[in-house]
């Protein structure tokens, strides 16, 4: 695969070490961005959808995986705002 060159990058997730490894997440600041967090929370609620739509399943079975893990984490946050 040809590298690719991000331009902007909002959100990346990634395996730092490839498969087995951990995910790495970087979120990008944007301190122009009037929105803030909630500009982030519109992303997260489309990357929800584009999922679901992606693995041909409802919208609600994605959230609810996606609240599991928020009430009870499989892995850490170990990194914040780049």
């Amino acid at each position: 695969m040809a590298d690719v060159i991000l331009e902007n990058p909002v959100i990346l997730v990634h395996q730092p070490d490839y498969a087995g490894a951990g995910y790495e997440t970087l979120i990008f600041n944007r301190d122009s961005d009037p929105l803030g967090c909630s500009h982030y929370g519109i992303l997260i609620a489309d990357i929800i959808r584009h999922v679901a739509q992606a693995m041909n399943v409802a919208e609600s079975d994605v959230s609810e995986w996606v609240q599991r893990e928020l009430d009870q984490s499989t892995s850490e946050v170990t990194r914040l705002l780049s």
